[in-house]
């Protein structure tokens, strides 16, 4: 699964953990992949950070699924798509 775009989408804070929540959305060549995200966030995190975070829980969360636990499928981000997504914020 090569992952050639990431969206963000309902980004919230949440007062009483104080971590960010979002939508991340996966586009890769074969479709697509919604997941539900959270991340520590520090008091003056840039978008860029956040982004970072949320990603790396969506990257958690797919390593989870069985086909890439057990290697079967291999999952690869292109270099420039956290790039491109932190600049639409």
């Amino acid at each position: 699964m090569h992952i050639v775009d990431v969206k963000f989408a309902a980004m919230t804070d949440c007062p009483e953990t104080g971590r960010r929540t979002a939508k991340v959305m996966l586009l890769t060549n074969e479709g697509g992949l919604s997941l539900a995200a959270s991340t520590e966030q520090a008091e003056n995190s840039d978008r860029h950070a956040i982004i970072e975070g949320l990603m790396q829980d969506a990257m958690r969360q797919i390593r989870a699924f069985p086909e890439v636990r057990t290697g079967q499928t291999t999952v690869t981000v292109a270099e420039d798509a956290l790039d491109r997504a932190a600049q639409e914020g």
